[in-house]
């Protein structure tokens, strides 16, 4: 079970596509969030994102991740 701040993202059918992964926090809330891997999982693109208070902390938040070639 995933922690405060633990989120696993699936993209499909891009595990075989070459490119960048980015995520950004969104909302009211002062939170960072950062990718902390990328791997193929079958066809699919499996990212794993950790989002923080600015102080370091683990925290939930909403986020947007995006990929890009």
């Amino acid at each position: 079970v995933p922690g405060p701040g633990q989120y696993t993202v699936t993209m499909p059918s891009l595990s075989a596509v070459s490119g960048h992964v980015q995520v950004n926090s969104v909302g009211t809330d002062p939170r960072e969030c950062k990718v902390a891997y990328w791997v193929p999982s079958g066809p699919d693109l499996s990212i794993g994102v950790r989002c923080f208070t600015t102080a370091g902390a683990a925290a939930d938040s909403k986020f947007v991740a995006t990929f890009t070639r």
